[in-house]
Order: structure tokens, then sequence, then C-alpha cells
């Protein structure tokens, strides 16, 4: 970030005095600076050209940062509503109980319960369900739309495939795994790879980094959005048939 403390303070100062109304500025330190926080998400958010627009070459004034990165907060806020509703048409959570609170219910009290003026940064949810993306370095609704787009891209992927496939793929995975907080592609894949490689000689077993590629490749349909999405578990999946093989 390009400001330094002296340029936030009164920016800082500003939403204090507005969360008090202000008639009263008096607010703890804690809140004080979660306030603060709240500032600095936004301008990185500006900073990050969040919006697709070229940033201008001149520096501006903390303050205009500050209000265009709010700006960006509530531009991005109404596109993840956006990406959950279009998702919500072709959701489904193959009764899996994680997928199902956190997508149904969990998304939408975050959409309730977000304030982009005073606490931009919170992201609120726990996000049981397990994405393939590590999203660990996100907050706020940055985290949340990114998660959503992990969402949308899974059941794009998996709308593909006959319903009772994906739950006989589950099944043979877990008896019980309505209760898992695991990933549903990363199952399917997994389920898919050992049926494939099931029959494989020994030397072709040890092809797995190749034959999991291909597969993915088979099953995405050309779609290099979704495929590129899929092919961040392939470390995962591969790690997997070396601890099978070796067994």
């Amino acid at each position: 970030m390009n400001y330094s403390m002296e340029e936030l303070a009164p920016v800082a100062g500003g939403l204090i005095r507005k969360y008090g109304g202000y008639e009263n500025s008096s607010v703890t330190y804690e809140k004080a600076e979660q306030l603060m926080g709240a500032v600095i998400y936004c301008i990185r958010e500006y900073e990050a050209g969040n919006d697709s627009r070229p940033l201008p070459e001149a520096k501006v004034s903390a303050c205009a940062a500050y209000q265009a990165g709010y700006e960006c907060v509530m531009r991005k806020a109404k596109k993840a509503v956006t990406l959950y509703n279009q998702t919500a048409v072709i959701f489904h959570s193959y009764h899996l109980r994680c997928l199902k609170d956190t997508f149904r219910k969990g998304l939408p009290e975050f959409f309730r319960n977000y304030d982009p003026r005073f606490h931009p940064q919170d992201t609120i949810l726990t996000l049981d369900y397990p994405v393939l993306v590590n999203l660990q370095d996100l907050s706020g609704i940055d985290r949340i739309y990114e998660y959503l787009r992990c969402i949308c891209l899974e059941q794009k992927f998996l709308a593909q495939i006959p319903r009772d496939e994906v739950t006989e793929c589950l099944r043979e995975y877990h008896d019980c795994y309505e209760g898992l907080f695991e990933n549903v592609c990363h199952i399917f894949l997994l389920q898919q790879a050992k049926r494939r490689m099931k029959n494989e000689t020994v030397s072709g077993r040890r092809q797995s980094e190749k034959i999991i590629p291909e597969m993915i490749d088979a099953c995405t349909h050309g779609d290099t959005e979704i495929r590129d999405y899929l092919m961040t578990d392939l470390t995962e999946l591969s790690a997997w048939f070396r601890v099978i093989f070796r067994s």
C-alpha cells in the first residue's frame, strides 16, 4: 500500500465519526483498529484495480483512494450476489451436508450481514465446504467472490455428469459420505482415476501424473476454465496414488 499512517489517519477518523453518528466519536481502541482495517482493505481494493479499470498514473489522496476502493467493494458484492443466483439455478449438493449448508444457508447469511462500509474485511463465514483452491490469503468479499467462483465451476463441471454417477463415486469413497467435509470434485476424480487405473500394470500405475491430467481433459470437454480449476487438485490426487501403489 502506498499510503503512510499520517495519510490514513484522517480517513479512518472520518469513518469513526460516521460509525459514531457524528455525535459521539468516542470508540474503543479495538473498534478504531478495526475501522482502520476497513480503510486499508478498501484502499487495497482500489490499488489492485479489482474493477478492471486502469489506475491513474498520478497518486490520488488516501481519501479518494478509500472512496474508490469502497465503490469497488460494493460492485464486487453485487457481482457476488449475481454469481450466487446464477449458480443456484444449477446447484446440487449430492447429499453432502456441508456443501448444502454452506451454499443454501451460509452464503445467504453472509450477504444479509456483510457491511462494506464498516466491516468490508470480515469474511463472517467459516466456509466449511472446502474448494480446491487455497483462499487463506483472501478476506471479506474477495474471499467470498473467489469461493463462489470455485463453487460455480464445480457445479458446471458436475452438471455434465449424470447425478447417479457422481453419487455412486461418493458412495464408493465412503458409505456415509454425506457427513464428510471434503470436496465433491476431488472425490469424483479420485474414484474415476482409481477405476481407470485398476487394471493397469505396475509401470502404468506409476504414470498417474500423466493419466490424471488426461482424464481431466476428457472430463472437461475443452472448457479451459474448469480444467485449470480441477488441475489445481493434481498434486493432491497424485499423492493419493503414490500412497496407494506403495501399499
